[in-house]
């Protein structure tokens, strides 16, 4: 930005600048920028020989104006995390009942050999947790290794975010222990004969 008086500035150049590019007058108040707005626009036109004045915008405007790309991306991140999360939540469920399906020979004998329904299904909760946690810690990692890069596309916004990670977490470990629990529970409560002939 540079400032130069007005007064120095010739008419002939003012006209051609004002047909290219508006002139734009950066005002500070100490009152709210619009209750001095009427009175502004009358001293504009009155030190600019009669310009008209348009556009008047106040400076968290111009400054909102000037990051809505940021904030479109802010928002385009949310979502695809959002999916992300979602689509995450949904694999791991499926993929640890369906380990668990496939482990109904085993917890039938386990069952007939003596171990409590209680301990199955412990035993099964733990190793999908042990598979989760894993996969979380990794991802933990690989998200602070992007950040840097993702510092660049957003605006206002932490790339990291522990509130955020301890939050997404939490429900992939719900997720992931109700995924292990309920269908080993269903599994320890049948018969362990019926279970080894449908195995």
């Amino acid at each position: 930005m540079i400032y130069v008086p007005q007064a120095q500035v010739p008419n002939g150049m003012t006209g051609i600048d004002s047909a290219i590019l508006s002139i734009t007058w950066a005002i500070r108040s100490a009152p709210a920028p619009y209750s001095l707005s009427a009175e502004i626009q009358r001293a504009l036109k009155e030190s600019s020989g009669g310009l008209p004045v348009a556009n008047i915008r106040s400076m968290d405007e111009v400054v909102r104006h000037s990051t809505l790309s940021s904030d479109f991306n802010t928002i385009l991140l949310m979502a695809f995390a959002g999916t992300s999360l979602l689509l995450a939540t949904i694999g791991i469920y499926g993929l640890i009942v369906f380990s668990v399906q496939q482990r109904k020979h085993e917890i039938g004998i386990r069952l007939a050999l003596g171990a409590m329904p209680h301990q199955v299904r412990n035993m099964v909760a733990l190793q999908g947790l042990r598979l989760t946690v894993v996969g979380v810690l990794v991802g933990i990692l690989a998200s602070v290794a992007l950040a840097r890069y993702m510092q660049t596309m957003v605006f206002g916004v932490r790339p990291i975010d522990p509130t955020v990670m301890a939050l997404s977490c939490l429900i992939l470990g719900v997720v992931a222990a109700a995924a292990s629990y309920i269908p080993a529970h269903r599994a320890s409560r049948l018969d362990p004969a019926e279970m080894l002939r449908s195995a």
